[in-house]
């Protein structure tokens, strides 16, 4: 269980400093300028990736329990 609390910490950390250097920047690595339109996008993206660890983080913690 410690471990999985570990790894959310670590995930919500990540997932807040990705959040903030896509808000943050202005041009992306391609030199592409980023408007509003496509830091929602690149955060929808961040999102559905996040959803997906966090049905894994589900997943672990219904394994943990029911041990």
């Amino acid at each position: 269980m410690k471990a999985l609390k570990i790894s959310s910490i670590v995930w919500l950390i990540l997932f807040i400093v990705l959040v903030i250097f896509i808000m943050m920047r202005h041009v992306d690595g391609t030199g592409v300028v980023q408007t509003m339109p496509i830091k929602l996008v690149n955060l929808g993206v961040l999102a559905v990736f996040a959803l997906v660890v966090l049905v894994g983080h589900i997943i672990w913690f219904l394994i943990i329990r029911n041990n």
